[in-house]
């Protein structure tokens, strides 16, 4: 799938990617001085393997907000790739899963600052909550930086629900079922409101 925001546009769209069983590619070229948002959800993985690439030109804005889901035996690979072409473009990447059973993700993140990408602000981030000791997550953040007046950065978590959480919660009255539930949505949230028509 290719998609192309022209020169001064703005555009806000949600990709859905639920069972998935194959290859999936999309590529997003935001013009210049356009604005780029997306949401995108992966659930129900089943051996995926989902590419996204945007390519922002000169002052352009680009947002990509991720939200992975996985159960049972699921796994899948996503891959981001934040291209930056030319100067003054702005972009951040955002991702957070949700991983339980024997789930398995592999996400590789990519930002590429070109030559005559200066004065570029970039930012990766990927977050996973682990809910049982069999789930796993594998990282791969990256930076290619070919020009040098710029800022760019990536980061990454992977945390498991902590029990003193829970027992905090239980000391209010809220049962360990809740409780998890409660701690998965809080994770969540800074994704959810990025949906259009959604208040979490």
């Amino acid at each position: 799938m290719s998609i192309v925001i022209a020169s001064g546009q703005s555009k806000q769209q949600v990709f859905e990617f639920i069972n998935k069983t194959s290859e999936e590619r999309v590529v997003v070229e935001v013009e210049k001085d356009a604005r780029f948002k997306a949401v995108i959800i992966l659930k129900q993985m089943n051996d995926c393997n989902i590419f996204f690439e945007v390519r922002v030109h000169e002052g352009a804005e680009a947002e990509l907000f991720v939200l992975v889901v996985g159960e049972g035996v699921e796994k899948g690979q996503l891959h981001t790739a934040m291209v930056h072409l030319e100067p003054n473009t702005r972009a951040n990447v955002q991702v957070k899963a949700v991983l339980d059973g024997e789930s398995k993700l592999t996400f590789d993140g990519l930002i590429k600052i070109l030559p005559n990408a200066q004065k570029t602000q970039s930012y990766l981030r990927e977050d996973v909550l682990l809910l049982s000791k069999d789930a796993q997550s594998l990282g791969k953040p990256q930076l290619e930086i070919e020009a040098n007046d710029v800022k760019a950065s990536h980061g990454s978590t992977i945390g498991r629900i902590d029990d003193d959480q829970l027992f905090y919660l239980s000391s209010r009255g809220i049962n360990q079922e809740d409780g998890k539930k409660a701690i998965v949505q809080g994770f969540i949230e800074s994704i959810l409101r990025q949906i259009p028509g959604i208040t979490s």
